[in-house]
């Protein structure tokens, strides 16, 4: 069901510095896994996302841990800096964060129309 969710609605590309412009919403964001570890019952990991701002993303229940380095999550954005995922995408071991950071500048800024 949540998945529909995410293939139903635009889900944005942004960096950890837009997240507080979009909580309760559906994001995708990118970023190097620095930590899985566990809080309660609550599995968990830390992302720097492509801009450099330290996220935190709960995983869904049933996900798989991430198998790569860098990541592409989707999901719902809890606070300025924690995200609910949704959907984990593995993006490989050589990922250019600052060509991607690049891109999501312009998505969200001057040409932002664009992407709508």
């Amino acid at each position: 069901m949540e998945n529909e969710q995410v293939t139903e609605e635009s889900t944005p590309r942004i960096n950890g510095n837009l997240m507080p412009h979009y909580i309760t919403k559906v994001v995708r964001v990118v970023g190097q896994v620095e930590k899985i570890f566990n809080q309660g019952n609550e599995p968990r990991y830390t992302l720097t996302t492509s801009d450099g701002v330290s996220v935190t993303v709960i995983q869904d229940e049933g996900s798989a841990t991430p198998q790569t380095p860098y990541v592409e999550v989707v999901g719902t954005v809890i606070n300025n800096v924690t995200i609910q995922e949704i959907l984990l995408v593995d993006f490989g071991k050589d990922f250019d964060m600052k060509a991607y950071d690049q891109c999501v500048k312009l998505i969200n800024g001057p040409f932002q129309s664009l992407f709508v």
